[in-house]
């Protein structure tokens, strides 16, 4: 069986190869110049024409929609140098009579396919998949541009992939060069981009008003725009590419060391990434199917900088084509993905709060829709329809709604107060000091992957007496494992009539208040409110612990903007990612440091272990709850892969909280084996592997300091994959503290020192950096 299947991948991979063949042996005919020049430019000024030659091989609907479908070749400028340069691209009229003013115009940035000169829109008959988009704003009414940017589609020049500030004035000079091509084209354009045309076009609105003066820029639309390279730079890092992340960055790397000659590739690839690098970077030809099954068997970890010198020149040359730090010149529409290949929806939150601080007119959201509504064959994805509707709003000047209502990008009304309720009787079963109050809360916090608005339930406490200068500092507590239930929150449990919850968390919040601190408990999303709560989706609970500091200042008048975290186990994830996403979600903050306690930052290899049959009991407890609660997402998992014998009869049981239920739950896990959990075939088992991948820790670089603590007996999470994951961590940068006790397992840490440590941090002592060669 496996053998057909091996069979039948490499038969399509070499069909995908003929196809991609046969697709780039079709390109356009050229023919002698047809279209005369409309707009007087000198042959200096950008946007000038220099040659136009008709589009015979574009689809039949465009050819049916459009009155003219050419390709020009055109004049624009490279950013850094001031440097003319020519640019090719596809430009198409509508049929029927021009509107009154001209036919507005909608310029296309493509997503960016490679970079070498075929891999442009305008050599290829789909407008490398742009066709339908192409199609729609033709039947709107617009005349449309979809430049190639420069260095792609006519020869002389090398394609600076991620040079987004020049992509943008070669959007912009499209737009001059269809104007003086054609009459009755209008002085009003907008733009619409996807990934790197995302960024192109959120690099057009910035510089439009000082650049094309003449032209009326109406409003940008980005679909999940990539305006930064650096968080992919962090994955390949870290080994959590995906597939088309591998493309990107291998695209990239190759036009850097094309524009910079000293740039040493070998100091980057390795093993196979360095034999197949030729076919793993086309775009076009026989080539493409080899390499497209090297990128998805590739070993992320060959295309890693090999040394902490070529991380910081890599890096650097990034961080030099990143969106420039500029005000935008008309609104500008930002629409992620949610389920976006390349493209993380939290990665554009910086640049959004840039944009916001600098007064800009921006909205944006995260569009979560359903498979069924996304992109399918010639079908446009619902945020590409939806933003198409926003730039024709743009048009009609109807009023917009600008999303900076404050400078986070958290979902609206993030930390939002809802509901407060007093709790005496919780102040006292937790053994509080005399005058601290104690309160259940609800708040509004953020999904991680979507971006959307959730309900959040949690405790908030504060120190008796009045609070000192510069108000109470705060802690934020991230609880360990308590169930996946919403009965299973620590806010409800509190309240109820078990105290071992009580007894566990009493003495710590106790002392914290008799330290002077205020302190959050969150339940984490799911948890005590209504919601499915995501076991491991330590992004969105390191959110809910950063609004619940938001929800507790609400709460308690008096609390400081300086905090920290500390969590322990489930927790301890909570807070390392809360560190790594506190400055770009809630730069009103200011976080001081971080105390993670047995992190399960790195589950991926549970999955083995349960193959193996070496999984311990404590994992196999684990390995259940993940399961019931991924199967409640809808991430493509069927958990009956997964269970049978003791699993399957007792999984409710299995699922319930770990302390009203710990009894039953006890003896249900007593008889639970790792037959009873393995993936029933190796797809399934790929399946679990690529979601827990897909959250494991680091994701970025840590806003502020941490301590990580970590036992070498733990049989719960193991030390090496923690240790991995802190070497990770510290190949992204930040300062890191760690420590590995000897024998310690999961739950009997000596945590004094990672609280003396947070005190320090209050206290603005130095810290030391554990990472190697960055004390």
């Amino acid at each position: 069986m496996k053998d057909r299947q091996i069979f039948a991948t490499v038969v399509a991979l070499a069909s995908v190869a003929t196809l991609t063949f046969a697709y780039w042996c079709t390109v356009p005919a050229v023919s002698a110049n047809l279209w005369p020049q409309r707009l007087q430019l000198g042959s200096a000024d950008p946007g000038s024409i220099v040659s136009t030659t008709s589009l015979t091989a574009v689809t039949p609907e465009i050819r049916a929609l459009s009155a003219a479908s050419v390709r020009i070749v055109y004049r624009s400028t490279h950013a850094p140098s001031g440097e003319l340069v020519e640019v090719s691209g596809a430009f198409f009229v509508p049929t029927g009579t021009a509107p009154a003013g001209g036919w507005p115009v909608v310029a296309v940035a493509h997503q960016g396919e490679g970079t070498d000169e075929p891999c442009a829109p305008s050599r290829s008959s789909s407008l490398l998949g742009n066709a339908p988009l192409v199609a729609t704003l033709l039947k709107s009414g617009y005349a449309v541009t979809v430049s190639d940017y420069a260095g792609l589609g006519e020869p002389g020049r090398a394609n600076d992939y991620l040079d987004v500030t020049s992509a943008g004035r070669n959007v912009i000079d499209s737009v001059r060069a269809l104007r003086a091509a054609f009459p009755d084209i209008s002085n009003r354009w907008a733009a619409f981009g996807t990934r790197l045309g995302g960024a192109a076009v959120w690099a057009a609105d910035q510089q439009a008003a000082g650049y094309a003066a003449e032209m009326n820029l109406v409003g940008a639309a980005a679909r999940s725009p990539l305006g930064d390279l650096a968080p992919l730079l962090e994955r390949a890092r870290t080994g959590s590419l995906t597939i088309d992340q591998r493309k990107v960055l291998l695209w990239s790397m190759t036009s850097l060391s094309r524009q910079h000659p000293g740039l040493n590739l070998d100091d980057y690839r390795r093993g196979a990434v360095a034999n197949d690098w030729d076919a793993m970077t086309k775009c076009f030809g026989a080539d493409v199917g080899r390499g497209e099954l090297a990128i998805a068997a590739m070993d992320t970890q060959d295309l890693a900088p090999s040394t902490p010198t070529a991380a910081a020149v890599l890096d650097n040359l990034v961080h030099a084509r990143a969106l420039p730090d500029l005000p935008l010149s008309a609104p500008l529409s930002v629409v992620n993905d949610s389920d976006d290949a390349v493209v993380d929806p939290q990665w554009n939150n910086e640049e959004i709060t840039k944009a916001c601080r600098r007064g800009d007119s921006i909205s944006w959201r995260t569009d979560a829709a359903p498979a069924a509504q996304k992109t399918n064959g010639n079908a446009l994805a619902a945020s590409t329809t939806s933003q198409i509707g926003w730039l024709a709003n743009r048009f009609a000047g109807m009023p917009l709604a600008n999303g900076c209502g404050s400078v986070s990008v958290s979902s609206p009304g993030a930390g939002t107060l809802l509901s407060t309720e007093d709790i005496p009787g919780v102040a006292v079963e937790l053994g509080l000091p005399a005058g601290a109050r104690a309160a259940r809360v609800t708040y509004q916090s953020t999904q991680g992957d979507t971006g959307s608005s959730t309900v959040v339930s949690g405790t908030v406490f504060a120190p008796a007496g009045d609070p000192p200068p510069g108000g109470w500092a705060a802690f934020a507590f991230g609880h360990g494992t308590t169930g996946i239930q919403q009965e299973c929150g620590p806010s409800v449990l509190l309240q109820g009539s078990d105290s071992w919850l009580a007894a566990a968390v009493g003495p710590p919040i106790a002392k914290l208040l008799e330290l002077g601190f205020a302190v959050s408990f969150p339940d984490y999303e799911g948890l005590g409110a209504p919601g499915v709560h995501r076991y491991i989706d330590f992004r969105t609970a390191g959110l809910n612990m950063i609004d619940s500091v938001r929800a507790l200042r609400a709460a308690f008048p008096g609390v400081s903007t300086r905090w920290a975290a500390i969590g322990t186990s489930q927790g301890a994830g909570a807070t390392w990612s809360a560190d790594e996403q506190s400055d770009s979600y809630a730069p009103e903050l200011q976080l001081i440091g971080a105390v993670a306690l047995a992190p399960p930052a790195d589950l991926t290899g549970i999955v083995d272990k349960v193959i193996n049959g070496d999984i311990t009991p404590n994992q196999l407890g684990v390995l259940q709850l993940i399961l019931a609660s991924l199967a409640r997402e809808d991430v493509g998992l069927d958990v009956d892969e997964f269970r049978r014998g003791s699993a399957a009869q007792n999984w409710e049981v299995l699922s319930s909280c770990d302390v009203p239920e710990a009894e039953a739950r006890s003896a249900a896990l007593k008889e639970l084996t790792a037959a009873d959990l393995v993936p029933a075939t190796p797809e399934a088992a790929d399946k679990l592997r690529d979601l827990l991948a897909r959250r494991k820790l680091p994701q970025r670089r840590m806003s502020a300091p941490i301590f990580i603590v970590y036992g070498t007996g733990d049989l719960l999470i193991d030390s090496g994959w923690i240790s991995g994951a802190i070497a990770r961590a510290c190949a992204l940068g930040g300062t890191i503290a760690f420590e590995a006790q000897d024998g310690r397992g999961h739950d009997n840490l000596g945590a004094t020192p990672a609280l003396s440590w947070l005190l320090d941090r209050f206290a603005n002592r130095p810290v030391v950096n554990d990472c190697p060669g960055r004390a």
